[in-house]
Formats: structure tokens, sequence, C-alpha cells
């Protein structure tokens, strides 16, 4: 004869089984909207992300496509120690030009090569120091220059394009005056 403690094993167990078929339900309705909500946001040719890192074997980051702290889009280049090494980005000043920065082992930049607002573009290197001791540049007018500096920032040589379109050279000496100009 059925007791009232068989009745209650036996309901136990059918609970049991509608908790399951319910967990099911809801698990594969959520799935459904998760789903639905990613084919309405993306299509088989567009992948749409705020950041994209690639790693290497070890687990470091070797690439990171994003978006830069001025939102602007930045690509980085990382060594096997996770410094970054190279990026291609937007410059933060002036009209948002396009920049490419190269950095030592510190994770400063050592060489930078860029356009400038009106276009113009220019490379820069740097010391281990961070400072600036050479520059390949153009002017207003489109002519072309090279500086090169002493660590103290002062221009101690170049060789530019002077108004007339002739070449132009100009030594100077540690505190950047001029002694040596050619045409003079």
């Amino acid at each position: 004869m059925n007791t009232a403690a068989d009745r209650i094993v036996a309901l136990e167990s059918q609970l049991r089984i509608l908790k399951r078929v319910l967990y099911a339900a809801c698990g594969i309705g959520l799935l459904a909207l998760l789903l639905a909500g990613t084919s309405m946001t993306s299509s088989s040719d567009r992948l749409t992300a705020r950041e994209l890192l690639i790693r290497n074997k070890e687990g470091m980051i070797a690439v990171g496509i994003g978006v830069h702290a001025s939102g602007t889009g930045m690509i980085s280049i990382f060594n096997k120690h996770g410094m970054p090494v190279a990026s291609l980005k937007v410059a933060e000043e002036g009209e948002g030009t396009g920049r490419l920065e190269i950095r030592g082992d510190d994770g400063e930049t050592v060489v930078g090569l860029g356009a400038g607002p009106k276009g113009n573009g220019g490379v820069m290197v740097r010391n281990h120091e961070g400072q600036t001791v050479a520059a390949l540049t153009c002017n207003t007018n489109g002519d072309g220059s090279v500086s090169i500096l002493n660590k103290k920032g002062n221009a101690i040589g170049g060789i530019a394009a002077t108004p007339d379109g002739d070449g132009g050279l100009i030594l100077a000496d540690k505190d950047g005056k001029a002694v040596l100009t050619l045409p003079q």
C-alpha cells in the first residue's frame, strides 16, 4: 500500500524532474535571446569591438588594436616581455594626424614618424635620455630640412632648402650660435 512516506518520495522525485525541465527551458530561452541579440548586432563581414588583443603562446600580449585614451584608433606591437615597442596612432596634439612611434627597451619613444597639421611629414630621433637629437622635417613651403641637435636641445647642424629653393648648410657651436652658413 501507498503510505504517506511513499507518496512524499514520489512527489520529491517528480519535483526534481520538473526543476530540471524548468532549468533546461530557461537555459534554452536565454541562449535563444543571446543568439538573437548577437545576430542583430553583427554580420558575417564585420567585427565590432573596442579592443582586440592577440597573445603569444606564453599568454603575453603581442599585438593590440583598440581605442587610445583620446578616443582615436591605435595599433600597438609588444615584445616578448609585454613592453610596447611600436605603435601606430593619431597624434594627440594638433589636428589629429597619423603617427608611428618606435620605442626602446624602456618603453620610451626613440623614433617618431608623423604628419604635421598641414600635411607635411617629419621624422624625429631621440637619445636614451628622451631628448630629440635629429629631425627630418618639411617647412611651411613644403621644402625639406635636416636638423642635428645636441642633448641640450640646441641645433648644431642643419641642411635645408633656402627660400629661393637652393640648398643651405648651417653649422653651430654647442650653444646653437651659427659659426658657418652656406650660402652666406
